[in-house]
């Protein structure tokens, strides 16, 4: 694959008045070429494209006319690591027979140097890394080099030596041994080499040793220059060295910087040629172990399977950790030196059977509130432990020994509020966009995230603080007299489900609920009618649905079909998207390559988007029609338009946001079931409409205002013009109409009228100008609140006589649970986001949380941000990659910190 192109190698680093005829013709047309296949330069010189200032490593300068001393040039300013930019240029120069330039490359700390490059070939797809692969792979002689021989016999299996030798340069790719298809893009345009102005075949490398014997193994970090790698070791410093093929480095430098070399230097193509070549180094001294009678084997065998004894000192670490938090559970597992996966592997084998008897070769850990305390050890041979019941019961008996915790405040509690009341709102960017004179009106509190609740549709959303706040409002409305709560945009029947409750319960007559979109309607509806059976059995019609439908699509793709094929000739009552098939694509080598190489994912795309819009096409007319689409959008992305099967973090199941037992589709039915069974007991008529928000209000006859409240949250302004860009032409105009404060009071002057008749007016929203002036300017006497739902503020909006009914929901304080409502959540959302503990662990620590029982609720809130925003499958970046990747990240401008991006981040930026 290495060697160079034929071609010539033309010079961009020239100033328009050094451009001659000929070139100033080449440089236009590329330039043209360049402009339709990748739209890359524009008009003005000092625009740039393909990033940010920062993110820019070389710029190429162009004339596109020759027009003597006026002539016009064009810029272009390439991120190398923008793989499709510089895909584009590369195949470009290629087409033109070029094989390389020359250049002004930005450095380090801005200044510009010459420097020149040459373009490797390169390969794109799966297929033809295969056909490479296939031609390659009779076995070569192994021809080693004595230097690495000597470096294997410094190993003691062949194993051990054959993971000190990195088989790629690419964090995301697992290995390019015995399989190249798994290189993906291994040549890149940002691969290729530069070196002063001339380029020689070959090139002198120099790295300095600890000793005489040290050689130059593949990734070692080598310098250009003798001198530089003398100054940067100090004086006395070893310094070897080695000429190697100029296109072995694969990597931008500069003469006076160090390069991590990228690629082995010998040609291993597999892992059995690295154990060859181990067994060779080794063989001189390898001692042969003589043939054992199979009695001696098996003698031997046992000896070999024995454990040590415990140490007493690690029982005693997994006791303290139990007597300190009686909640901790023993765990056993299997060891593994990858932590992120022992720790699922502990995860998975929580356990108090086998008599509480441990096996011999078993390695416990104690876990506190899901953190993994680090006390390792091996059990010997039929150890006992206590039971958790044995635990409790001694550790009753000397109570006055017992360390009791510092109990944690609860959240309503003064103190608690103390400190972080309101700072959790005003750091947020939209509190900061408005005018002081704004702010001096608004009182900022901060309510963290609780339970997660269940979830019926689709919602553009966080309603978690929303649902606790209302049924606090809801209830103490009726209460001081309250007869008819109405909802003009009652949405996903949301507060319907969850805040509704105990306002029926205290005596609320009447609840007038209008559910905008039609195939909401027709489900709540139906469930109202006592229909919920077939609501149900239409839930798992739509999942059969979806299938057929992928099935179908997967016609025009021979190999993806037979991946769905496979699967169900395994699973025949299994569907795509259940965890069955998560843990089976995972686990085959489709779930790798979705994650590798874009031909193959987009295969599978195309055929989940093809499905998803064909069953979005459909009209809503019937309940099976509404249950179809209110299940498709709620496996959706984007707003319920794209597939939400396959994302950045490879294949997504949807089992969990449909039938999980606690937050998924179906218990969301069986909630908004179990409103009206209660409302039919306490004689409250619930009343469903399905109309235009402003006809429903003016539909209404009110003829006592004073015991009639109106809560009002329609599409939020901001919210309107993000999510209305994503949904169809008819659903996006009605959407649009509530990006202004304005129009919202316009068109519903008959709440407000009523409202200064006495009735009592709620209003949630975005934190926004325009819209809080609009609506204090129509409410004078209203009082305004911001809170903290999720990743952005919510405004909150109250007639006078509602405010009260607000400091009550802040000042009063809940009976603690026996585990907090935040820790649950945080369980809860590892579980949905398919995050490992150590992941989970990680994000923890870098927000500076030590243990979770012990945050304080605005860490917990931030936790919990941070996970809600995190897709399926997520994993951190390791401290290796973040290393590897640090100049890039840099480049990039991340707006977290580097400690919390993610993999996902990474390849949605560089790839």
């Amino acid at each position: 694959i290495e060697g160079f192109v034929n071609g010539e190698i033309i010079d961009l680093s020239k100033e328009w008045y050094q451009v001659d005829k000929s070139e100033a013709k080449l440089f236009s047309k590329l330039a043209d070429e360049l402009e339709k296949t990748s739209k890359m330069f524009v008009s003005a010189t000092n625009k740039s494209i393909g990033g940010a200032d920062g993110a820019i490593i070389g710029e190429l300068r162009m004339a596109s006319k020759y027009a003597g001393r006026g002539m016009d040039s064009k810029r272009i300013r390439i991120n190398f690591n923008d793989l499709d930019r510089s895909e584009s240029f590369s195949n470009v120069l290629k087409n033109n027979n070029i094989s390389g330039l020359k250049f002004n490359d930005r450095d380090t700390i801005g200044r510009y140097v010459k420097a020149q490059a040459i373009i490797p070939e390169k390969v794109k797809t799966k297929s033809q890394l295969i056909d490479i692969y296939n031609q390659a792979t009779a076995k070569p002689s192994l021809d080693v080099e004595p230097s690495l021989l000597q470096e294997a016999k410094k190993y003691k299996s062949a194993e051990e030596f054959r993971q000190s030798i990195p088989q790629s340069n690419r964090f995301f790719v697992e290995s390019i041994t015995e399989d190249l298809a798994k290189t993906k893009k291994a040549l890149e345009f940002n691969d290729i080499i530069k070196k002063g102005d001339e380029i020689p075949k070959t090139i002198k490398i120099y790295r300095a040793v600890d000793t005489v014997e040290g050689v130059i193994r593949p990734y070692d970090f080598v310098g250009l220059k003798e001198n530089v790698v003398s100054r940067f070791r100090g004086k006395g410093a070893n310094i070897i060295s080695e000429e190697i093929p100029i296109n072995t480095l694969g990597q931008w430098t500069t003469p006076d910087t160090f390069v991590k070399l990228p690629k082995p230097l010998t040609k291993l193509e597999a892992k059995s040629q690295l154990t060859d070549i181990y067994n060779k180094a080794t063989q001189e001294v390898k001692p042969e172990i003589p043939k054992k009678l199979p009695k001696e084997q098996i003698e031997i065998r046992e000896q070999l399977r024995e454990p040590k004894r415990t140490d007493p000192a690690c029982c005693k670490a997994v006791r303290k950790v139990l007597e300190q938090d009686p909640n901790a559970k023993l765990v056993r597992g299997i060891y593994s030196t990858d932590l992120e996966s022992a720790a699922d592997k502990y995860e998975q084998n929580i356990s108090n059977n086998r008599n509480n008897q441990l096996g011999h070769f078993d390695h416990i850990r104690a876990i506190s509130d899901g953190e993994i305390i680090e006390s390792k050890f091996l059990l010997p041979k039929k150890a006992k432990f206590f039971s958790e019941n044995q635990i409790n019961k001694e550790l009753a008996e000397p109570a006055e020994d017992r360390k009791t915790p510092t109990p944690t405040p609860t959240l309503f509690e003064p103190e608690a509020i103390e400190g972080v009341d309101s700072e959790v709102v005003r750091a947020t960017e939209e509190y900061q966009t408005i005018s002081d004179e704004l702010k001096k009106e608004i009182t900022p509190f901060f309510r963290p995230s609780r339970k997660r609740v269940s979830g019926a549709f689709l919602l553009l959303g966080n309603k978690d603080t929303t649902i606790l706040l209302f049924k606090t409002i809801f209830n103490e409305w009726v209460k001081s007299g309250v007869d008819t709560i109405i909802e003009p945009y009652a949405g996903a029947f949301t507060l319907g489900t969850h805040s509704i409750k105990d306002a029926i319960k205290s005596g609320l007559k009447r609840f007038d609920s209008n559910i905008f979109d039609k195939e909401k309607y027709i489900v709540v509806k139906a469930i109202q009618d006592g229909r919920i059976k077939q609501v149900k059995k239409s839930v798992d019609k739509a999942v059969k649905v979806l299938n057929s439908r992928i099935k179908l699509a997967s016609i025009t793709e021979p190999s993806v079909k037979k991946v769905f094929d496979d699967f169900f000739d395994q699973y025949p009552d299994s569907y795509i998207g259940s965890k069955q098939w998560y843990g089976y694509v995972r686990g085959t080598d489709v779930g790798k390559e979705v994650l590798v190489y874009e031909d193959v994912k987009n295969k599978f795309s195309k055929v989940f988007q093809k499905a998803f819009a064909d069953i979005n096409k459909a009209d809503v007319n019937n309940l099976d029609s509404a249950v179809m689409r209110s299940f498709i959008r709620r496996v959706s992305i984007r707003g319920g338009i794209g597939q939400g099967l396959l994302r950045q973090n490879g294949f997504i199941p949807f089992e969990n946001i449909i039938f999980n037992e606690n937050y998924g589709m179906v218990k969301a039915f069986d909630d908004i079931s179990d409103t009206f069974r209660l409302a039919k007991k306490h004689n409250t008529k619930i009343n469903l409409a399905n109309k235009d928000g402003e006809r429903f209000i003016k539909s209404l006859k009110i003829t006592n205002p004073q015991k009639t409240g109106f809560y009002f949250d329609p599409p939020y302004v901001k919210s309107a013009k993000v999510y209305a860009k994503n949904l169809p032409p008819a659903e996006a105009s009605q959407l649009a109409k509530f990006e202004s404060g304005e129009y919202l009071v316009d068109s519903h002057k008959t709440a407000f009228d009523l409202q200064k008749k006495g009735a009592r007016m709620a209003l949630t929203n975005d934190v926004d100008q325009e819209y809080l002036e609009a609506v204090k300017g129509e409410m004078p006497n209203s009082k305004i609140f911001a809170y903290k739902e999720g990743l952005t503020p919510t405004s909150l909006v109250v007639s006078d006589d509602t405010s009260n009914v607000v400091n009550k929901f802040l000042t009063e304080a809940e009976k603690p649970a026996a585990e907090r409502e935040e820790i649950a959540r945080i369980k809860e959302l590892k579980s949905e986001k398919g995050l490992s503990n150590f992941t989970v662990s990680r994000i923890r620590k870098a927000i500076g949380i030590t243990e979770l029982k012990n945050a304080t609720p605005k860490k917990l809130d931030e936790l919990i941000s941070i996970l809600e925003g995190m897709e399926y499958g997520d994993n951190l970046l390791t401290p290796l990659q973040l290393e590897g990747l640090k100049d890039l990240i840099k480049d990039a401008k991340f707006d977290k910190k580097q400690e919390l991006l993610t993999q996902r981040e990474i390849r949605e930026a560089f790839m």
